[in-house]
């Protein structure tokens, strides 16, 4: 079953919670993203979306399993943070 996505920008909790396995929201993020994919929706994702996820899951005050700094680079770089069941650090 495909989900119905309307346009627009995605979230930092929804990248959050899509590498967040223990996370209530995953699947729910993890489809969203995997939506997507569908060249019938239209997803954003900016540069200020992609510090917070960066300052979010780096930050452990913030989240139970914190990522290295390098690890979190390594998740929004290039068209992997839309990509999550292409790389399983998503």
């Amino acid at each position: 079953m495909t989900m119905s996505v309307e346009p627009g920008i995605v979230d930092a909790n929804v990248l959050v919670y899509a590498v967040d396995a223990d996370a209530p929201q995953h699947a729910a993020s993890r489809a969203l993203l995997q939506a997507a994919h569908d060249s019938s929706t239209t997803l954003y994702v900016t540069s200020q979306v992609l510090c917070e996820f960066y300052s979010i899951v780096t930050n452990a005050r913030r989240v139970p399993k914190p990522r290295s700094p390098a690890d979190a680079i390594g998740v929004i770089s290039g068209p992997r943070i839309l990509n999550p069941f292409g790389n399983s650090r998503l």
